[in-house]
């Protein structure tokens, strides 16, 4: 097994690489009121005569029902009935959604990860069959795999023992694409109990291939603990599974409840948007000393060190201190030749609109994706943008995100900072803290003082 630090750092290198992909099983929807394969099969298996809980092939089962009926048809209605529903998904579904994972594999027959995606405004493009597979949305930056088809079109879904037998003859392409997917991909499996044949067999070509050498992965597993019923016996079938999964280079995170899987996926966030940087504020007319022209050389070289410091941007596109930072920022990708990294160092997000509701979900959005919020200015007139950037603030203090308040470009920063002082009272950072209120420091310094606080605490 691994530690949970060693998943997230290794997890977010992949990410940031490109190369991050994801598994999610039915685990993963069972909180949003989505039964399991178990608990869908369990009045089935009453009208045969079995008890639900005492059988092991579930997928035997369901080909007996089938049998048993003369066809698919009450199965796939019960199916149709519980999973035919449009749910929000979980936190867990909101953090990927938020990550730069474009590729998401599931057998879940359910809706939960498109509709996750379609309320973060996301659009993503679903393969339920081999046919699908010849065509790409380029609309789309997320590919969803629905492996095993879903309720929206019942008559192609795996079900039965005939289905998973001959996968590969009638999903021979979606099979195909999934090992690809494993040689070129790093996964994070959750809510799942590789049991599946399927994947098995997939696993195991790509053991027969690359032998020592294949891709690793990750999952996340619930170890069972001293107050689980028959805990010993449990706990040693366990420990045997977690190291038959290292067969196939798939490295578990042992975890004592389900919840701390959540937690997981909010490191991962966190580690990912670590060095992106948010720049917040506006107005031209700052305090003493610190004049117009001063502040816009102040932004500009802000955004060029951000990028020649290995961070990213995130950024709305408005004008003002928005404008000046990005137009440093951009600069220095260009002339640094490394302007094929440009999806990857910039995460931009235009806004237009004055509805207070919906500047503060937009100022949110670009929180979630930033590590730190540097705070400049506000020294104009304007009482909405002061206001608003007070907001900003507070929310940056809601989300856990470190705060750099320049506090000599305005009255608004100089606010903030006064009120962030007394954290770093007392500590390594209290000069360089200090320095960001002095109006005697060059730019120069100023910006040397914000990065040394950013790179002490990001």
């Amino acid at each position: 097994m691994i530690t949970r630090e060693q998943l997230v750092k290794k997890y977010v290198e992949m990410l940031r690489c490109g190369r991050a992909a994801a598994f999610l099983g039915a685990g993963v929807s069972k909180p949003v009121g989505f039964f399991d394969w178990r608990e869908l099969l369990r009045e089935p298996a009453k009208e045969l005569g079995l008890d639900i809980n005492k059988e092991h092939d579930l997928i035997g089962l369901a080909q007996m029902y089938v049998l048993r009926k003369g066809n698919r048809g009450r199965l796939t209605q019960e199916i149709l009935n519980h999973f035919g529903r449009d749910v929000a998904g979980t936190e867990i579904h909101r953090i990927l959604a938020g990550l730069p994972v474009t590729k998401i594999w599931t057998t879940n027959y359910d809706l939960v990860i498109e509709e996750t995606y379609r309320r973060e405004g996301i659009d993503c493009h679903v393969i339920r069959d081999d046919t699908a597979l010849a065509y790409s949305n380029i609309n789309a930056p997320v590919t969803v795999y629905k492996m095993h088809g879903d309720v929206s079109q019942l008559n192609d879904i795996v079900l039965t023992r005939d289905d998973y037998e001959f996968y590969d003859s009638t999903r021979s392409a979606m099979s195909s694409a999934f090992y690809c997917a494993l040689v070129e991909y790093t996964f994070l499996f959750l809510g799942f109990s590789f049991n599946d044949p399927n994947l098995q067999r997939v696993f195991g070509k790509i053991r027969a291939i690359f032998k020592e050498n294949s891709r690793e992965h990750f999952t996340i597993l619930r170890e069972p603990q001293p107050r689980d019923e028959d805990y010993q016996y449990e706990k040693n079938k366990f420990d045997l599974f977690v190291e038959d999964l290292k067969r196939y280079n798939i490295q578990t995170v042992a975890v004592k409840d389900y919840g701390e899987i959540t937690e997981i996926l909010k490191d991962i966030e966190q580690a990912y948007y670590r060095k992106s940087i948010l720049v917040s504020g506006n107005g031209y007319r700052a305090g003493t000393g610190f004049d117009e022209q001063r502040l816009r050389d102040l932004c500009y070289r802000l955004g060029r060190y951000i990028i020649a410091g290995g961070y990213n941007l995130t950024s709305g596109l408005g004008p003002g201190i928005s404008a000046l930072v990005l137009s440093g920022a951009m600069e220095e990708l260009y002339r640094s030749g490394r302007r094929s990294e440009f999806h990857v160092r910039f995460n931009l997000f235009p806004f237009t609109g004055n509805q207070p509701e919906m500047r503060d979900r937009y100022t949110k959005g670009l929180m979630l994706k930033s590590g730190c919020c540097i705070f400049i200015s506000s020294g104009g007139e304007d009482r909405a943008a002061v206001a608003a950037m007070m907001r900003e603030y507070e929310k940056a203090g809601e989300l856990g995100k470190i705060v750099v308040p320049v506090g000599v470009t305005g009255p608004v920063a100089r606010q903030i900072w006064e009120r962030e002082k007394r954290c770093y009272a007392g500590t390594k950072l209290e000069q360089a803290f200090d320095a960001l209120g002095a109006g005697s420091k060059s730019n120069d310094e100023i910006i040397e003082a914000i990065f040394s606080i950013i790179s002490e605490l990001a």
